[in-house]
């Protein structure tokens, strides 16, 4: 294997480095993305009022999107909203930044046939066990899967949002993104410092 396929430096450096060196360095520069359910991010703090929290979880979730590669474009992008949940009343209230919309579909927490209707799901307060079956489903399809009420990420979506008093953040589920056909650019880590 061509140690330059991997992208790295010049060859002869990391040639001199050997196998283990390489699988060392690789290490290091993917640590922060290799933590999984470990908080990645930094909080996004917001202000204090009705309505705020709404606003920065329709923010943080355009983002997400904008950082989401699905094999076909669709537009609009489909996110189902799954059972009950706390802030997602504006989610759908502004488009991306390519032009095309957010159209939002509430569906029933045990309505697991609209999957293929769904480019995205946004799981709400419906218990791990549900959020772990919406996502085992969404498993090797073009579906992000983010979960509003699982901080430790237990129930397997992509991103776990994790809501504190004016503040949000999330965790990123490395091996869900990898299990599913979309692609996350890494930049996503950045969207806590630009928010």
């Amino acid at each position: 294997m061509g140690v330059s396929s991997w992208g790295f430096g010049p060859v002869t450096r990391i040639g001199r480095l050997g196998k283990r060196g390489l699988l060392c360095a690789l290490a290091l520069l993917l640590a922060p993305w290799l933590i999984g359910a470990a908080p990645g991010v930094n909080q996004i703090a917001y202000p204090a009022g009705p309505g705020r929290a709404d606003e920065a979880t329709e923010r943080l979730v355009r983002s997400i999107f904008e950082y989401t590669r699905w094999p076909s474009r669709s537009d609009p992008v489909r996110i189902c909203v799954v059972g009950p949940a706390h802030y997602a009343g504006r989610l759908g209230s502004n488009g991306l930044l390519d032009g095309r919309r957010i159209d939002v579909r509430a569906v029933d927490s045990d309505a697991y046939a609209v999957l293929p209707a769904c480019d995205a799901l946004y799981l709400g307060d419906i218990g791990v066990e549900k959020v772990r079956r919406w996502a085992a489903g969404a498993r090797g399809k073009p579906v992000v899967t983010i979960a509003e009420d699982d901080p430790p990420c237990t129930g397997e979506a992509m991103f776990c949002l994790i809501h504190r008093r004016n503040t949000l953040s999330f965790q990123l589920n490395v091996d869900a993104v990898a299990r599913s056909s979309v692609r996350i650019d890494p930049r996503v880590f950045r969207l806590s410092r630009e928010q």
